[in-house]
């Protein structure tokens, strides 16, 4: 019965005859109550993320009218003026530059003199309002993973590993951890147990770095490709350019944005038969972008960079995965002539649609610019 309650929520969401006001608020209540009834189990814990992936989808497509950036051009209903992705840097930016938030992950300033914990998560809080209240576009999910992180008595969190997703259930206000922090001299990140435990595990899901470009892409690539399929495919990628990437993101989002990117570039190569994917990394791309590139190389689409079903399909999913974690383009040889068309973009993105010189294109290419 338990899945028969969870495929009719989602009947109910995909139920086009219901408006998006009662839709979200069914979602919100069902996803409050299945939680609570699934917590433990993953497959139902995918369907849950199934009812939230639709209502982001609706979201977005209720704003598929707002008029573009490039004020040359005419509104499209396949371009949209998505939320500021530099919100979701500034708001994780205080977990390395504030009085607060900053601790609850790194050693305190003065090693010699802790900070009474509900002094030092009073301080939080106030950064995390003020935060939010000059970000009000950062990513919800994390939002939620920051609260339950630092501010509830039962947290509960989940942190991925390609298919794995593990809940946590440890924070600053948690008993367990009141229960060590009590009688240690030492913050957690000092302590081998709780840095393993708690503190790490966070810290990997707001924020690129240490080599987790590299794992990301290497994990990613193994979910998607069989041994087979290696023995077909050639996937260039230069470990030491990978290494040194390092960004603010949710990174579990930006792992599935990996995946549906690299899963549609082979069906795409199986039907074309272009086997060769290029990823390359750039810490300074233009105006100060970093960017990941993931170039299938010789590919072209068969169709211009205005068409109005550019963004169907695995497009559409990507989009919603990247809703406010970065500004994406693509570039290719289009049937209109060498150009990057971007599909998602903030104010700081003057053209959404241009031309490029022939010799930049080596083949159907992603950009994900991330701040």
């Amino acid at each position: 019965m338990q899945k028969d309650k969870i495929d009719f929520i989602v009947d109910l969401l995909a139920d086009n005859r219901i408006e998006a006001p009662l839709k979200e608020k069914v979602s919100d209540l069902a996803t409050k109550e299945l939680k609570r009834i699934f917590s433990v189990e993953s497959e139902n814990r995918e369907r849950i993320l199934e009812i939230e992936r639709k209502m982001l989808n609706l979201k977005n497509e209720s704003t598929s009218n707002t008029p573009t950036n490039n004020t040359d051009e005419k509104p499209k209903n396949d371009t949209i003026t998505p939320p500021n992705p530099l919100h979701t840097k500034n708001f994780l930016a205080y977990f390395r530059d504030s009085e607060g938030l900053k601790y609850l992950t790194h050693d305190y300033k003065d090693l010699a003199n802790k900070i009474p914990r509900e002094t030092l998560l009073s301080i939080a809080k106030k950064e995390f309002d003020e935060a939010k209240r000059k970000n009000p576009d950062v990513y919800s999910k994390l939002l939620r993973r920051v609260e339950e992180f630092a501010f509830k008595e039962k947290p509960n969190w989940t942190i991925r590993k390609g298919k794995k997703e593990t809940t946590i259930n440890l924070g600053w206000k948690s008993k367990e951890f009141i229960d060590w922090e009590a009688s240690s001299l030492v913050h957690p990140c000092m302590d081998s147990v709780w840095n393993t435990k708690m503190i790490e595990p966070f810290k990997k899901t707001i924020e690129v770095r240490d080599g987790m470009l590299l794992e990301i892409i290497e994990e990613t690539i193994s979910l998607v490709f069989s041994k087979e399929d290696l023995d077909i495919f050639v996937i260039n990628y230069d470990k030491t350019n990978l290494l040194s990437g390092r960004f603010f993101t949710d990174v579990d989002w930006f792992g599935q944005a990996i995946y549906k990117i690299l899963s549609g570039t082979k069906k795409k190569a199986e039907k074309n038969g272009f086997y060769n994917i290029s990823i390359e990394y750039k810490e300074v791309f233009e105006n100060n972008y970093k960017c990941l590139k993931i170039i299938h190389l010789d590919s072209k689409p068969n169709r211009s960079s205005e068409s109005n079903d550019l963004i169907s399909g695995d497009f559409k999913d990507i989009r919603s995965v990247l809703w406010s974690l970065c500004n994406w383009a693509i570039e290719a040889e289009f049937s209109n002539g060498f150009r990057r068309k971007y599909l998602l973009w903030d104010t700081n993105i003057k053209e959404t649609s241009f031309e490029i010189p022939k010799e930049e294109v080596k083949g159907f290419t992603h950009l994900l610019l991330f701040y």
